[in-house]
């Protein structure tokens, strides 16, 4: 049998350990010790964290960690969809066999809110546990049901008998794809599929090893049938839409990986975080891989991080790529910068295309601050290397190179300049 919350005996051994880990520069504690944070979203400006003790926003540009209030106070908030411009609905954990309401609605960005229940559910099954926002409706995951509203809350349609929900997630490739994952009664993994928005649903069999569940889906950003699973001990991953599956090099055998995220640009570089039921130290277990899976880096972890990751969630801008985690204490932030940015100083390697997207013919340039060996390539959605165009020394300032895409087929590439000063990464659409 799965723990359903992490082995609190583990606490203390963590917490007097966790001291004598280095912390990485690039992590920063955003406050909220103390909560266990189930779920990040962000909407107009706003990160909202949702906790054991209520519901707190945080304004993403704010320079310090005083969060506020969003509602809820004392109570446990389970998951927060964005269904209007201001309009967003909680779900919260119910309390008792007479707390009945589990959704609320909020029509100003979390001001106030009001019971929403709306005649879903009866019984046991009135406690949402998940909640998806789509292209054409909203769907959530009740205790042994999947539900489809289309009228943004005011009513709701049974569409899928379930079991266990741990994940429910869309894919940025096609907005009419979901999916859902967790476990049934006797603790086997189970996964579903949807194709049109949550209407009907297929059952996928998953092999994994017996007692085990489906804890965390990241879908792949431009190819809709590449799909990733976070599960005890291994991650799965899908490329023919989920008719097979093969296990990926695991990032850690004692991981319950409760949290996945793929970059938006970069679809080779993945995040994985979880919790580990053993004794370990290391508090946020924390990876990364560049290889669409193929192999894991564990990186450094912040020293005041509790026991365990819960949820990521990876926004990129212009110049910072940024990666929130949910703990079972408070939020930590984890930044890099990103580059192929043309109005970045000149100090700092650039790298842009002209014009993208492209037909025939485009035109890499790139700028370095100082003379170095530079390696570009040309990799397809595989990661493999279809072009070279840059294999050499190159001085300070700008460069060009250009790439014949006659011979390659309509697609997404990626344009990868490895150097000593640093690496950049750059999208390219390719046309026919």
């Amino acid at each position: 049998m799965r723990p359903l919350a992490p082995i609190l005996l583990i606490v203390l051994t963590c917490a007097l350990t966790l001291a004598a880990v280095p912390a990485c520069a690039q992590w920063r504690p955003l406050g909220l010790s103390g909560k266990q944070v189930a779920r990040l979203r962000t909407h107009a400006g706003f990160l909202y964290a949702c906790t054991d003790l209520g519901l707190f926003r945080l304004a993403t540009d704010s320079p310090d960690t005083l969060w506020s209030a969003a509602g809820f106070e004392g109570q446990d908030v389970l998951d927060l969809a964005v269904i209007g411009p201001q309009a967003l609905l909680a779900a919260r954990l119910l309390s008792g066999a007479t707390d009945t309401v589990s959704l609320h609605r909020s029509l100003d960005g979390g001001t106030s809110w009001v019971p929403f229940q709306n005649g879903f559910g009866a019984g046991s099954s009135r406690q949402a546990r998940k909640l998806l926002a789509t292209g054409s409706g909203t769907l959530f995951a009740a205790s042994s049901r999947i539900e489809r509203s289309l009228d943004a809350g005011l009513s709701w349609q049974v569409v899928q008998q379930a079991q266990i929900v741990n994940a429910l997630e869309g894919s940025p490739a096609n907005p009419d794809l979901v999916w859902a994952g967790g476990e049934t009664v006797i603790f086997q993994p189970y996964l579903l599929k949807s194709s049109d928005s949550g209407d009907t649903w297929k059952t996928i069999n998953l092999s994994a090893g017996g007692d085990n569940a489906v804890d965390a889906i990241a879908a792949h950003p431009f190819d809709p049938d590449v799909v990733y699973l976070g599960m005890e001990g291994r991650v799965m991953k899908s490329e023919d839409g989920g008719t097979q599956w093969t296990t990926t090099t695991s990032p850690d055998p004692m991981l319950y990986t409760f949290g996945m995220a793929i970059r938006p640009f970069l679809p080779l570089k993945i995040y994985a975080a979880g919790a580990s039921f053993a004794p370990d130290p290391r508090g946020v277990v924390f990876y990364q891989s560049e290889d669409a899976g193929l192999s894991w880096l564990a990186l450094a972890y912040p020293a005041d991080a509790g026991y365990g990751a819960r949820n990521l969630l990876l926004t990129t801008g212009a110049v910072e790529e940024t990666l929130y985690v949910a703990t079972y204490n408070g939020v930590f932030r984890h930044t890099q910068g990103t580059v192929g940015v043309p109005d970045q100083p000149r100090d700092a390697i650039t790298l842009r295309c002209r014009p993208n997207p492209f037909t025939a013919t485009t035109v890499i340039e790139f700028w370095l601050p100082t003379l170095e060996r530079a390696t570009l390539r040309i990799l397809d959605l595989q990661g493999r290397t279809v072009a070279v165009p840059w294999d050499g020394f190159a001085g300070p300032g700008p460069h060009r190179a250009q790439i014949d895409g006659r011979s390659l087929p309509a697609g997404v590439y990626f344009a990868d300049l490895s150097t000593g000063a640093g690496n950049a990464t750059l999208r390219l659409l390719h046309l026919r």
